[in-house]
Parts: structure tokens; sequence; C-alpha cells
């Protein structure tokens, strides 16, 4: 039980430094990896690099896979892109993205 816990946080913090080393270094920025934004008339739809670590830990949850490493990796991604203060843009309109412009 005890390694289990061990090496979730070690992974964690893992995982938190790999999404920030290939996430933008703030807000509207573009990383090392692209992000998956489209536009939409007037409209964009941003899903974050939190969003997807957030489904792989369900999906892996609901699959029963219960792995300390992955879910190290995949809750470190996750916390690390909740940092950003524009988390929260999903779907919103272009024009009143208030950081860089997309």
């Amino acid at each position: 039980m005890y390694t289990w816990i061990i090496q979730f946080f070690l992974f964690g913090v893992v995982g938190f430094y790999i999404a920030r080393y290939t996430s933008g270094n703030k807000e509207g920025d573009d990383g090392r990896l692209f992000s998956l934004r489209w536009k939409i008339g007037n409209y964009t739809l941003w899903l974050h690099h939190w969003i997807f670590s957030a489904i792989g830990l369900f999906i892996l949850y609901y699959l029963e896979f219960y792995n300390p490493v992955a879910y190290g990796l995949l809750f470190g991604m996750m916390i690390q892109g909740l940092y950003y203060k524009d988390f929260y843009y999903i779907f919103f309109k272009t024009k009143n993205y208030p950081f860089k412009k997309l």
C-alpha cells in the first residue's frame, strides 16, 4: 500500500514536469506540443491537456486498471494544467479571450 502511494506521488511529480515542459510558458502560449483548438465561427473550442488527463484517469478507473505509474503521470499532468489562469476557457467567444490572441 505504501509503495503504491509513493509511486503515485513520485510519478505525479514526473507527470507535472512533463506537462510543464511540453506546455506553453503562460496562458495562450503554444507549447512544444500542439494544442487542440478549433475555431467555430466566432467561438473557439479548446481541449486542454488537463481534460485529456482527467478523461484518461476516468477510463483507467472504469476499466479497473490500477497502476500507480499511470495514475500518477495523468494526475500530475492534470494538476499542472489547472495552474493556468485560462484552464476554464473550453468553449468561448474568441474575442473575449483576455490573454494572448489565439
